[in-house]
């Protein structure tokens, strides 16, 4: 049984063209070429046979025109026996060089035959002139059907009725509008399913379409393979929301249960701090501050972790969203707990409406905006950006840029992750959540969200989002 890339190569030769190797082993490209060179002989056979024919049908033409022109002058036969000689020994050179081509002819069809035999790959062709078909023998096996059989009639009787009318539909639209085609076809052969993949173009004779030619590739074991993959991808991914809903559900759960103590946590060292501050040395104060600071992480990072599982397991009210009023309320937040306002240019394009849920929206620009401003807070101006563009596939992208610190793109793919962070907590404070939340509200949206930076020189996201629900129509 041939690998299927070798069979698509070979599918690519029988269709006169150069497949491109990579990715096949050292054997099955010295296979692959090999057979390749039968091709290419059986091509070039053809090719010098219907030269010759020509050949010959000029000089028979040649042939009766003397004769008729010896025939109308009574020219006696002496005169014209050294040309008849000439063009008797032209033709039989001709004759030899006919045989000879015929016999390679016959050989090269032979490999061909045993090629197609091995690759599990028919041709045929319809003659538009004469209304006749003509198979290799590999079509007939791939079909269970004899020489005899090759009516019409007989081959619509393997397809279904809705493969058989779109077939003769593509069929039909190669020779009026020249498209040829590429189509998996479902037959029955003998009370057995099958699965053909099937393609046909058409050839022309100046302007017009003189024939269709086409090949035939048995894929069953192929197709059936595919399915059940699918299948099982399928009850994968069930699987894995399954655990995901479970796993997010006991996440919940373990940050909400963590709060009260950790309050209390924080409530009696506040007290301790504001009360007996005064009873404790440098040293208790030192680890008293330790305490706070880590308790204040700590319930920063349970609130950050609350909030990421909530959209996991949240079923999120989608409409038509005015993603200014969004924009704005978020922007007004996030500046309203900066400390360096002045510092701050900003510069908003009017945005359009989308599809989705405007809370887990207002998420998205609060987080970006919380970035742009924190990893832009060590430059002199601190410079954001917002600007969209409407693509052809319903779809707004719009980019939030700043000129902040930058981060080394080969660092890209941890951009996104849970705890991921990709600059010390020293330089810039955080949890590692936030644009992983980011990336979660927007996967619900049917959209898409990745960043291009430059080290000291800026960052910008980019986020997709749908304009109508993407739900009626596929968007991405």
């Amino acid at each position: 049984m041939l690998d299927s890339k070798v069979k698509s190569f070979l599918r690519e030769l029988m269709d006169g063209k150069s497949p491109n190797l990579d990715g096949l082993s050292e054997e099955d490209c010295a296979f692959v070429s090999e057979l390749k060179e039968v091709f290419d002989e059986h091509a070039k056979l053809k090719a010098a046979q219907l030269k010759l024919h020509t050949r010959l049908e000029k000089l028979l033409d040649i042939l009766v025109e003397f004769a008729q022109f010896n025939f109308d002058l009574e020219i006696p036969i002496s005169e014209e026996a050294d040309e008849l000689d000439g063009i008797a020994l032209g033709l039989q050179t001709l004759g030899q060089e006919i045989e000879y081509y015929q016999r390679e002819l016959m050989l090269s069809s032979q490999n061909l035959k045993e090629a197609q035999e091995m690759a599990g790959i028919g041709s045929w062709e319809v003659d538009l002139s004469t209304d006749e078909m003509h198979w290799s023998d590999e079509m007939y096996r791939i079909y269970g059907m004899q020489k005899s059989d090759v009516k019409f009639s007989e081959l619509r009787s393997r397809y279904s009725l809705e493969d058989a009318e779109k077939l003769a539909h593509l069929f039909d639209r190669a020779v009026k509008y020249h498209e040829p085609y590429h189509i998996v076809l479902k037959i029955t052969v003998n009370g057995t399913t099958k699965y053909i993949d099937a393609q046909a173009k058409p050839v022309f004779d100046g302007d017009e379409v003189r024939k269709v030619v086409g090949t035939a590739m048995d894929i069953t074991d192929k197709y059936i393979a595919q399915k059940r993959l699918e299948i099982l991808n399928s009850e994968l991914e069930e699987k894995v929301a399954e655990r995901t809903k479970d796993l997010e559900g006991f996440s919940y759960s373990v940050s909400h249960d963590l709060r009260a103590p950790l309050r209390s946590i924080l409530g009696f060292s506040n007290i301790l701090k504001e009360s007996y501050l005064d009873k404790l040395d440098e040293e208790g104060e030192r680890l008293l501050g330790i305490i706070i600071r880590n308790a204040t992480k700590m319930s920063n990072l349970i609130e950050e972790l609350l909030t990421f599982s909530r959209v996991g397991v949240t079923v999120p009210n989608f409409q038509v969203v005015d993603l200014n009023q969004v924009v704005s309320v978020a922007w007004h937040d996030v500046l309203s707990s900066f400390d360096e306002k002045e510092k701050v240019e900003v510069e908003f394009a009017d945005l359009p409406t989308v599809y989705g849920a405007s809370s887990l929206l207002h998420q998205v620009f609060v987080n970006l905006f919380s970035n742009a401003l924190k990893y832009s807070s060590k430059k002199e101006k601190i410079r954001v950006k917002l600007n969209f563009e409407i693509q052809e596939d319903k779809v707004v992208k719009i980019s939030v840029a700043d000129n902040g610190c930058g981060f080394n793109m080969k660092y890209h793919d941890k951009l996104f992750g849970v705890f991921q962070r990709l600059h010390s907590e020293d330089e810039f404070p955080g949890v590692g959540v936030g644009l992983a939340l980011v990336k979660r509200i927007v996967d619900k949206h049917h959209g898409k969200i990745w960043a291009q930076s430059e080290l000291d020189k800026g960052t910008t996201f980019f986020v997709k989002l749908p304009i109508e629900n993407p739900l009626e129509e596929a968007v991405f």
